[in-house]
């Protein structure tokens, strides 16, 4: 009997030791090789489909301004894109939680059937609330849905080179803002939205087989710990900041092709100024991450948000004409828009792994608010205003809002590390 029992012991003892060892070694992300970059390949191919639709919205408004939906203003028309990105952001809150708990497939799958479905519902609309309710609740609840998951997977797979493979993922924005204003201008926008949608439910059903988080979930109660992060006095103070600065983010991608045409400006190339501002983007969202990922992320986001600000007042107000609008396009599309994926890196560099999706998402769901009113409000300040052409006070209040967010994410760096000539 006591032979027996030493067997079985012997048996038994190097699966204790395993897992033992599993539990003292945590799992450590790649940074690189084919499934790593096969996952963010398939949250940049999302984000083309998803998150261009909300950036070439500027080309949208001046459509239906002109065309479809003339007898509005642009504060009211401007509500369309705000609800629809009101949306897609609001969802963070349990898209994240979601994501920490479940992993990506729900979430994806649900965005994958429900936003072809609203292109096809938003080619047939006509009216007012027809488009608001297909493309800004309909349309953005399906972008919540892929947004969240695609800007959350890729910092699993990613530790040093986290802020370049965000900045990546979020250059597709850049590709499909472009690829969606061609097909507009060749088919037309009901025959666009339409073509659109197919194309969507192939790519986005390939991209289901291609994204995968690194670790595996970790279940807890859905609306456990949702708002634990505001315990965090620096992540309050990057949520902040990022508050602050979406207020006016969008505003740009809102409003610059009708301000050129409110300057003069050919109406042909004014709509290329979301082409230029796209080329920026394009070059900003992989260079200024990847840069950040040598000198700091903290570091990085600070800089680019405060060089944004100088080119709002320095040439977008300060220069209005053709090269000027042109020339902040760029510099608006290379050091503004890549604060979308900085803000991500700089929220998952100060959370816990199990807490990267909840927290960014809480991130985003604070963000939610000022988003929604940031483009109508300065819509409505270009109409009660009407001073030169009712622009100016527009500008101004994209920069204040930028210029207070850029203070508050030098403080938030400052919290980080007190050390100027620290990486963080």
């Amino acid at each position: 009997m006591y032979h027996s029992n030493a067997s079985e012991e012997t048996l038994h003892e190097p699966h204790v030791i395993i897992d033992e060892k599993e539990e003292e070694c945590p799992l450590v992300p790649p940074d690189g090789g084919w499934e790593a970059w096969r996952v963010t390949l398939g949250a940049s191919l999302i984000m083309l489909i998803q998150m261009g639709f909300v950036s070439s919205y500027g080309t949208l408004e001046a459509y239906y301004v002109e065309v479809k939906l003339n007898d509005k203003t642009e504060s009211e028309i401007s509500w369309i894109g705000s609800v629809q990105v009101f949306f897609t952001y609001f969802l963070g809150l349990f898209c994240g939680k979601i994501f920490d708990s479940y992993g990506t497939r729900w979430t994806l799958l649900t965005g994958t059937i429900l936003f072809p479905f609203s292109l096809l519902l938003l080619s047939f609309s006509t009216q007012y609330w027809q488009m608001m309710l297909t493309q800004g609740i309909l349309l953005g609840i399906a972008s919540g849905c892929l947004f969240h998951p695609s800007m959350i997977v890729v910092s699993h797979w990613f530790n040093s080179k986290r802020a370049l493979a965000t900045g990546i993922t979020t250059a597709g924005t850049a590709i499909g803002t472009q690829l969606r204003y061609i097909i507009v201008v060749l088919t037309g926008f009901e025959w666009a939205m339409r073509v659109i949608s197919f194309i969507s439910l192939a790519v986005l059903l390939v991209c289901n087989l291609l994204v995968k988080p690194f670790y595996p979930p970790k279940k807890s109660p859905l609306l456990n710990g949702l708002f634990e992060g505001f315990k965090d006095f620096k992540l309050c103070l990057l949520i902040a900041s990022s508050c602050l600065i979406y207020f006016g983010f969008f505003i740009p991608n809102f409003y610059l092709t009708v301000y050129a045409e409110s300057i003069g400006m050919d109406e042909n190339l004014s709509y290329y100024c979301l082409t230029f501002l796209n080329i920026g983007s394009l070059l900003g969202r992989i260079s200024i991450p990847y840069a950040a990922d040598k000198l700091g992320r903290f570091n990085l986001t600070a800089a680019s948000a405060l060089v944004t600000v100088v080119s709002i007042f320095g040439l977008w107000l300060g220069c209005p004409n053709t090269a000027g609008v042109l020339a902040f396009s760029v510099m608006y599309g290379i050091f503004g828009t890549p604060s979308m994926a900085l803000v991500s890196a700089c929220c998952a560099e100060i959370s816990e792994k199990h807490q990267v999706g909840t927290r960014n998402g809480l991130l985003r769901f604070t963000m939610s608010f000022p988003i929604l009113a940031g483009p109508p409000l300065a819509g409505e300040l270009v109409r009660v205003t009407k001073v030169a052409s009712g622009y100016q006070n527009l500008i101004i209040l994209t920069g204040l809002s930028w210029l207070a967010g850029s203070v508050l994410l030098v403080y938030c760096r400052l919290m980080v590390s007190k050390s100027l000539k620290r990486r963080v």
